[in-house]
């Protein structure tokens, strides 16, 4: 396809920073720190992309990602969320087992925020410093594209 296909799945609904699941909460800030570099990173490779992002909520608890123009799916079918999710080049996991499954599924590159499932060797830790994650991702994007 000539549009890299991003998924970033969101936990919310039942997650937030002020309640008893607040463990398995990220926060927006977080998640555009890392989406920047990774947006960074397609762009120079001159790939088009796509983002959608998948979560529960309304859109304007999504506003900080306006910039990149995302596909909203709000309180989405979960069937369909999984399907993509599984399907995505890329897919960028929440800290959830519905989020985990779909990675283990998924033979793009997959980026994991440590949650008490491990991760799989071939993922990415999005907890690591930004030069590790930056240059990880580059070297596996350019392998990806040439494939």
């Amino acid at each position: 396809s000539d549009h890299y296909q991003i998924c970033l799945h969101i936990r919310r609904g039942d997650v937030s920073k002020w309640n008893q699941n607040s463990t398995r909460f990220t926060d927006n800030d977080y998640l555009m720190q890392k989406l920047n570099v990774i947006i960074e990173g397609i762009e120079n490779v001159q790939k088009n992309y796509s983002l959608t992002i998948f979560s529960q909520g309304e859109a304007v608890d999504f506003l900080a990602f306006k910039s990149y123009r995302p596909k909203l799916c709000l309180n989405h079918d979960e069937f369909e969320t999984f399907d993509s999710l599984v399907r995505a080049d890329l897919l960028i996991m929440a800290k959830s087992s519905f989020s985990y499954v779909a990675g283990l599924l998924n033979e793009g590159i997959v980026f994991y925020e440590p949650f008490w499932h491990g991760p799989l060797k071939h993922w990415i830790d999005m907890s690591g410093r930004e030069e590790s994650f930056r240059n990880e991702f580059q070297i596996k994007l350019k392998k990806q594209l040439i494939v």
